[in-house]
């Protein structure tokens, strides 16, 4: 029969003096390399997703891209994703008042059609525009203003993500699609909320 305990048994348990104990959700193999660099390599173990002991959460050390934790709902509780943790509301691109943790960025030509990349997500390939992570990069210039903005699921992922065109003379290279063609051949939620907040839809 399995043994469940409380997070305070739980450091209790794993308190030997020193320190909240992170217990590293990577494989070994992982956790020794961002451990023991070489005398080539920098120590990673910052980049370890880990559960902390000491918050009951579980993310990067650094707190890159987003955490696992429990939030209380108001009478009954759930494990939420917050997405980059270090963002502040008033830190990057704060108007109007949202913790903008992310962009998807619509590059869209003269004749309407809108560029498309594949990706890989957690389910398979996907067909995405341009969306981004704040940790990740790809982001716009700052003076950019939003076509919008959206929560990727707002029962369970928190942070804000905005929403931008950018116009570009000409549409060069592949993956140019209409925006009624790329929602009837893309599963990405992200690229096609964008494609109607921006009102290209």
């Amino acid at each position: 029969m399995q043994e469940i305990i409380s997070l305070k048994e739980a450091q209790k348990r794993l308190d030997r003096g020193k320190g909240p104990v992170m217990i590293c959700l990577e494989p070994d193999e992982i956790l020794e390399k961002k451990t023991t660099p070489d005398e080539t390599e920098k120590d990673k173990s910052a980049e370890l997703w880990v559960f902390n002991s000491a918050t009951g959460e579980s993310g990067r050390i650094d707190d890159r891209f987003f955490k696992i934790c429990y939030v209380d709902r108001g009478g009954w509780g759930q494990l939420g994703v917050y997405e980059e943790p270090h963002v502040l509301v008033d830190e990057y691109y704060g108007f109007p008042l949202y913790r903008i943790v992310g962009h998807v960025i619509i590059d869209v030509a003269p004749d309407g059609r809108v560029q498309s990349r594949k990706a890989k997500g957690l389910e398979g390939e996907i067909l995405e525009l341009k969306p981004s992570s704040v940790s990740k990069g790809e982001l716009v210039e700052k003076e950019m203003t939003p076509a919008g903005y959206f929560l990727a699921n707002p029962q369970r992922i928190m942070g804000y993500i905005a929403v931008y065109l950018n116009p570009v003379p000409a549409a060069e290279g592949e993956g140019w699609m209409l925006p009624r063609d790329f929602v009837a051949a893309s599963t990405d939620g992200r690229s096609i909320t964008a494609l109607t907040k921006a009102g290209l839809l």
